[in-house]
């Protein structure tokens, strides 16, 4: 099922990468204030919805660093926790996020992300490109500079 899932973020998002092109800043904003609901708040294409909620419902859980023994991820529906380990100056808080096919702080302008989308951190005004391959999440700037790996943690 896991694979399945994988497999869809893969394909959907491939699809939709072709297309960014000709599309404007779509994005669905999760946030800590409102609660999720089943309509958008723009028109979306269903390709396009359905990318960004099949990511958003693949994310969900406890995802467990590979390079680094005491990095997590936590992600709830509207929120993420990112759980740095020893020596944090404060300890790890949610946060809202939202996932989009474009970033609005990416100066560049680099379009959407191959085989990924992005996770917005409005408090910090910052973009990761997140994918999920082979049961595998992989988080990277829009520069695609680096790469951290993580593995759902059963």
């Amino acid at each position: 099922m896991k694979k399945l899932i994988c497999l869809l973020v893969i394909g959907l998002s491939i699809v939709a990468c072709k297309n960014s092109n000709e599309k404007k800043d779509k994005t669905v904003v999760v946030s800590a204030e409102e609660p999720i609901t089943t309509e958008p708040k723009e028109i979306l294409t269903e390709e396009e919805n359905d990318s960004v909620q099949i990511m958003t419902d693949a994310l969900q859980g406890v995802w467990k660093r590979t390079t680094y023994p005491y990095g997590e991820l936590v992600f709830r529906p509207n929120q993420v926790k990112f759980i740095d380990g020893e020596g944090a100056a404060n300890p790890a808080a949610f946060e809202p996020f939202e996932i989009s096919e474009t970033c609005p702080y990416d100066t560049v302008k680099l379009g959407a992300p191959l085989n990924g989308l992005y996770l917005i951190r409005e408090i910090y005004k910052t973009c990761e490109v997140i994918r999920i391959e082979n049961d595998t999440l992989k988080m990277s700037n829009s520069k695609m500079d680096y790469t951290i790996p993580y593995v759902r943690k059963e």
